[in-house]
């Protein structure tokens, strides 16, 4: 709900599907020869379009979000 004047107005946000692209680098560490530490860098490009409706209004506008995501781990070998 989107605050008002006269108190909270009933709204709908949805964000349409995509498609992107995801870069990945990464690395294993071996620290014996069942374990070893991990290492990930990922950025991935997400492009979509958004859209707020309310009772009295519609309002649309591209969104872009391109994260860096970290990712750390332990590895174990079975």
């Amino acid at each position: 709900d989107i605050l008002g004047t006269e108190g909270p107005v009933p709204a709908d946000l949805s964000l349409s599907d995509s498609w992107g692209i995801a870069l990945r680098a990464g690395f294993d560490y071996p620290i014996s020869e069942k374990w070893a530490l991990t290492a990930s860098m990922y950025w991935i490009n997400i492009e979509t379009e958004a859209t707020l409706a309310t009772a009295d209004a519609e309002v649309q506008w591209d969104v872009a979000i391109d994260p860096f995501v970290w990712k750390f781990g332990v590895a174990y070998t079975f």
